[in-house]
């Protein structure tokens, strides 16, 4: 180990904190209005984007019609500060710069769905703006706000088990991710599951309306 080496591992160390303390610090807000800075209100949707030009905002501008899509359960908070946030950087970005872009003429969007009743009230919201919602960034560099546009459809699935499941398994939808807590995977440390669970319980009983993440992927499967 010598001075360079040292020098190295401490700049690292520096950038993986610095990542880490942004991302402590971005909070994901799906609320029904955009705060403008003298006190008014916006409502957001898809029919007003247009009003937003011009301030102080990042707003989407690539297309919100999907062919392809990203299905995701459990689209909490962390979910829409962090995955959503970069998908959507990367979405612009290829809008931004097409000569960047695959091949293909794929136009991918994220489609949330929700398990849990709690969860309710927050997809509401996002189904009454179009899935759209305020990313606000809060740093020592300062504070910024986005609106994210890579949430493309919001559904809660026990409203319609159906529509969720087909979802999942459409060969249109190219990945399926998952945020949930240590517990809704509903497994030991060594990836046992646990059979006494009630969730596990319900979903073995009735594989077609899960109640939990594990059976609403072998459901789709």
């Amino acid at each position: 180990i010598n001075a360079e080496y040292m020098g190295t591992l401490s700049e690292c160390l520096f950038f993986f904190a610095r990542e880490i303390m942004r991302a402590a610090c971005r909070w994901s807000v799906a609320r029904s209005t955009v705060a403008q800075s003298r006190g008014a209100a916006t409502q957001l949707s898809l029919g007003n984007l247009p009003e937003l030009r011009g301030r102080d905002l990042h707003l989407p501008t690539y297309t919100r019609s999907p062919n392809k899509f990203i299905a995701h359960l459990g689209v909490g908070n962390f979910h829409r500060s962090h995955q959503q946030y970069y998908t959507d950087k990367l979405l612009q970005h290829y809008h931004d710069n097409p000569h960047d872009r695959p091949l293909d003429d794929d136009f991918y969007g994220y489609v949330g769905v929700g398990l849990m009743d709690p969860e309710q009230p927050l997809l509401r919201s996002l189904q009454q703006q179009d899935g759209l919602y305020t990313l606000l960034t809060m740093s020592h560099e300062g504070h910024s706000a986005a609106v994210l546009g890579s949430l493309t459809q919001v559904m809660y699935a026990p409203e319609n088990y159906t529509r969720a499941l087909n979802r999942l398994a459409d060969p249109d939808t190219r990945i399926v991710t998952l945020t949930v807590t240590e517990k809704g995977y509903c497994t030991d440390a060594k990836l046992n599951l646990f059979m006494d669970h009630p969730g596990i319980q319900h979903d073995l009983a009735n594989p077609a309306l899960p109640q939990t993440a594990i059976g609403m992927l072998v459901a789709a499967l």
